[in-house]
């Protein structure tokens, strides 16, 4: 409560205003302020494409912290490496396990970048599995909602009494 904050639009806009222009500075005020001993952790590498832009991706996987994200134009060992060197080494992080799907320059980044084990990751798998399935369930799923008899030719026998013999008066 050391400060007073005015209630005012006016005051409210500025406040506002300052804030806006103070958040692009934000992230690395946290980072530069944060302890950073060095940590053991299991990272995520990939690579998405939006649109034409090739975009790099490490995550950590046990907070879901996006380390990198990086635009680049290309994916190669030494592009990865040169990216995710430094923010590691900033950040105090010592990768133990690096999961990847399975891609040439990813496997190098962890073996040699990293010097840790790598992993496949299972989502590649998983995809692969359900378009070799998808088929063979598509044709149970069909067979099991055509009628077996005509409409009408299996009703119970129950149903043809009226409810009260049924359910016991009521009706």
């Amino acid at each position: 409560m050391d400060t007073h904050v005015g209630v005012s639009p006016g005051a409210l806009r500025t406040q506002l205003r300052q804030m806006e222009e103070l958040l692009p500075a934000f992230p690395q005020i946290c980072e530069a302020s944060a302890p950073a001993p060095t940590q053991k952790a299991v990272l995520a590498a990939d690579e998405t494409f939006f649109g034409e832009m090739l975009i790099l991706i490490l995550m950590d996987l046990s907070s879901g912290y996006l380390l990198l994200e990086t635009l680049q134009d290309n994916r190669s060992f030494d592009t990865w490496f040169a990216q995710a060197a430094p923010r590691l080494e900033a950040r105090g992080i010592q990768v133990g396990h690096a999961i990847s799907d399975r891609a040439k320059a990813l496997i190098k980044l962890a073996v040699v970048g990293f010097e840790c084990a790598s992993g496949a990751d299972t989502f590649h798998e998983q995809y692969g599995l359900s378009r070799w399935l998808s088929p063979a369930f598509g044709r149970r799923n069909r067979a099991s909602w055509t009628p077996v008899l005509p409409c009408g030719s299996f009703a119970p026998r129950w149903m043809a009494y009226p409810a009260t013999s049924v359910f016991g008066g009521f009706g």
